[in-house]
């Protein structure tokens, strides 16, 4: 065996070492992504998120939820504004409220995605589980989702199963009531149609572009050429990233 690959195996197995254990008791577990980076310190530190868990996982007959990746770094936020070229490090479009902040909020906060199985309800109802997972245990303050449902392994068991693989976060703000987006949930995808899109950032932007709009009518009514230039820029600037009605290319948690 050479060096460098001795080297990564036991990078490889130093980082399964340090990936703190949890009972079936708790509701969770790491899986060996989380490793990486150590992403599960946040989770570690986030009382909230692991109270979440674990009303998930009584609700489902105290299911062991296998937690699958933790939190997305920053480098991951960096390639989605490189991609976009947002401003100011990566070109001039102004993405944040819009594609995902310069400084990710998500980045800052606390998140973990999971599995359920064979889950027997519809869909929707997973929504209104997580909902109240954070309602009960993080005051109805966090983000959730609802990727989807596949036939794979499961996890802890290395059988073929149904598997609902789920989004639950404690919040943009972390917490932190010193924070101007203290108290914000957010609903995304499937769960934004059945709970409505939630109090985040999202709704930052859809109030600019309705205020730039109202604006813009009230100049045309005052025949105001340069004021209507002027707003029809900035409309069009704030909606260029988009499709016409597509909200989806705005949410601040992409994967």
């Amino acid at each position: 065996m050479g060096f460098a690959l001795h080297l990564i195996l036991l990078t490889a197995a130093a980082h399964a070492d340090s990936l703190p254990q949890h009972s079936r008791a708790d509701g969770f577990h790491y899986m060996q992504d989380c490793a990486r980076d150590q992403h599960w310190v946040r989770v570690e530190a986030s009382k909230p998120l692991q109270a979440m868990y674990k009303v998930v996982s009584q609700g489902q007959g105290n299911q062991w939820l296998p937690v699958y990746s933790c939190i997305r770094d920053q480098d991951a936020q960096d390639k989605i504004l490189a991609a976009n070229h947002c401003a100011p490090r990566f070109g001039d479009v102004q993405c944040s409220g819009r594609i995902a902040a310069n400084i990710s909020e998500h980045t800052r906060g606390t998140a973990g995605d999971f599995f359920i199985r064979d889950f027997q309800g519809k869909p929707e109802v997973l929504c209104r589980i997580l909902d109240q997972a954070r309602t009960t245990a993080n005051g109805g303050r966090g983000g959730i989702t609802y990727y989807g449902t596949d036939t794979m392994k499961d996890p802890n068991t290395g059988e073929m199963a149904k598997m609902s693989a789920l989004h639950m976060d404690i919040g943009t703000d972390g917490n932190t009531p010193s924070n101007p987006a203290h108290g914000d949930w957010c609903n995304w995808g499937l769960c934004e149609q059945v709970l409505g899109e939630g109090h985040c950032m999202r709704t930052k932007f859809r109030q600019k572009k309705a205020d730039i709009e109202e604006a813009l009518a009230a100049a045309k009514l005052q025949n105001s050429q340069a004021s209507v230039a002027n707003l029809t820029k900035a409309l069009q600037a704030l909606t260029a990233d988009c499709k016409p009605g597509d909200l989806s290319c705005r949410d601040n948690f992409k994967n």
